[in-house]
């Protein structure tokens, strides 16, 4: 990178630091480094380029190691500041947002498992409620059919229904 070349900036790399893979579905996904660690550096290091690019011109062009010192100073101060800010929040919202993708949260087998060994269809439509998710009657019969025909569950009354 160009400017890394200009100020001497290691916060910046951001690219070499993910060995050349800086696809957002890959550091989601656990790849990588730190998803927000890694989003709020190269924030912090495009601030502290804009800060060492103004430190080299009031320097009259001249690179010194005053202005590289300076820009890695602004960079590491602005991430301390926003991890700080905004690092726990989004840890919890990437938590969050990898529990739904990954289907942790929302998977059939794992509402299986929350179920008692003989419920009802009541007790179904309440926990995928519970867990944000469809209560219409045809996501319902398609989560029994489902575990029925996959031999997990057997009916044992009207609207009920007992795991094997």
């Amino acid at each position: 990178m160009v400017y890394k070349h200009v100020i001497g900036l290691k916060t910046y790399s951001f690219q070499s630091n993910l060995g050349g893979n800086t696809d957002s579905n890959h550091l989601i996904s656990g790849g990588v480094g730190h998803f927000p660690s890694v989003s709020l550096r190269r924030r912090a290091g495009v601030m502290g380029f804009r800060a060492g690019m103004l430190c080299y011109l009031l320097e009259n062009r001249k690179f010194t190691k005053t202005v590289g010192a300076f820009a890695e100073w602004v960079a590491e101060y602005v991430f301390r500041n926003q991890m700080e800010l905004w690092g726990e929040q989004m840890e919890q919202e990437l938590s969050g947002a990898l529990e739904v993708l990954s289907g942790e949260r929302g998977s059939a087998a794992s509402l299986l498992a929350l179920l008692p060994a003989e419920f009802t269809t009541a007790d179904l439509i309440k926990l995928r409620a519970r867990k944000g998710q469809s209560v219409k009657g045809s996501a319902i019969s398609m989560v029994l059919n489902r575990w029925r025909n996959n031999r997990k569950i057997e009916q044992i009354g009207e609207g009920k229904w007992k795991k094997l």
